[in-house]
């Protein structure tokens, strides 16, 4: 496995409209919040990373929990500031590690 690929990742629901917002109003575009989908994610440990470029963004801000479809499973998302990637972890074990889904749902702020 390896960082998670750009062509992996789309906005959901698909309309632009509804999946991407600038949170600091329009006069601020710099800031964008996006609703994502990720298809065959294995990634979201140190080593095997889902990083800011992979999800359209220079610079990741905060993000959501990640929502597992494949195993209807919630995770525990954190970006880790120093990195500029997000951390996942199962809320139960507490330990970031690799989440393995066909298809898992996730939002996202950052700069553009």
């Amino acid at each position: 496995m390896a960082a998670l690929l750009s062509s992996a990742v789309s906005l959901y629901p698909t309309g632009a409209g509804e999946a991407e917002f600038y949170p600091s109003g329009k006069d601020n575009r710099s800031i964008i919040t996006r609703r994502l989908k990720i298809i065959s994610l294995a990634q979201g440990g140190t080593t095997n990373t889902i990083g800011a470029a992979a999800l359209g963004f220079t610079t990741l801000l905060s993000c959501s929990n990640l929502w597992d479809d494949t195993n209807s499973k919630s995770y525990q998302a954190i970006v880790n500031p120093i990195t500029n990637v997000i951390l996942l972890s199962a809320i139960a074990a507490d330990t970031v590690a690799d989440v393995t889904a066909a298809a898992a749902y996730i939002t996202v702020t950052g700069v553009k």
